[in-house]
């Protein structure tokens, strides 16, 4: 099931124009999430988890099959709106939520 999963992930991907790894990486973190906010890098950047790479390595964040790519892509929209939905949604006290990434 997985094998299937990501490649339909490579034939969406690919039929968008990314080019990948033969591991479902793409280059650079960017073209995996063009929308990433400043903030949210700046918090995965702090954080331990090197997802945008170190010695060399790609950041696990440029993997389509990135569990930070996929929390990026649900909930870094919330962010700049009113987080009463995500709230509502999890069965969180709102308005005493908070929406960060590495804390």
């Amino acid at each position: 099931m997985l094998n299937h999963i990501r490649e339909q992930q490579r034939r969406w991907a690919e039929s968008c124009g990314l080019v990948l790894d033969r591991s479902g990486y793409t280059a650079q973190p960017g073209e995996n999430l063009p929308w990433l906010t400043a903030k949210t890098e700046q918090e995965f950047r702090a954080g331990d988890g090197y997802e945008f790479g170190r010695n060399g390595k790609p950041g696990k964040i440029t993997a389509l099959h990135s569990s930070s790519a996929l929390a990026v892509n649900v909930f870094d929209y919330w962010r700049e709106r009113d987080p009463a939905p995500v709230a509502e949604t999890l069965g969180l006290a709102y308005p005493h939520i908070q929406i960060g990434f590495e804390e």
